[in-house]
């Protein structure tokens, strides 16, 4: 009767240690991917500066690190007045440390026309081409979720 006790106090132990193990391992992972969203954000706001889009008044920028891909993401957003009544807008999706673009979306406003009458003249994601803000949008939510 004392063997089985034994026994059963070694699984005991050895399950309460691998407990501990896994809440180790999952907080270390944790604290990874805080340092990585850190380091994603220092990047991202470096390349924005970097590439002069700082100095633009309409300008600005949202970084993310995606965990599944190990990889940081910084989306660029721009609008230009060009003067009587015309105005352009920019929007790209990098890859901040390897500097790949990954997506780009560009319209431009156009005299006598609604907003919503005039396609973008540029939506590429990758190889692809699109027709619309909301498909370059949607591309680029899986890279930045």
């Amino acid at each position: 009767m004392v063997r089985r006790n034994w026994f059963g106090l070694n699984v005991l132990l050895a399950l309460f240690l691998v407990g501990c193990a896994v809440y180790y391992i999952s907080l270390e992972i944790s604290r990874n991917n805080l340092v990585m969203q850190e380091k994603c954000a220092k990047a991202a706001k470096e390349f924005f500066q970097e590439e002069g889009f700082s100095n633009k008044s309409m300008a600005n920028y949202r970084s993310h690190y995606n965990k599944k891909l190990n990889k940081s993401f910084v989306e660029i957003s721009c609008m230009d007045n060009l003067g009587d009544g015309i105005f352009n807008v920019s929007k790209t999706l990098y890859d901040v440390f390897e500097r790949k673009v990954y997506a780009e979306y560009a319209w431009q406003s156009q005299k006598g026309k609604k907003y919503w009458e005039v396609k973008p003249y540029l939506c590429r994601m990758l190889d692809k081409s699109g027709e619309t803000e909301k498909e370059f949008d949607d591309f680029v939510k899986q890279y930045m979720d």
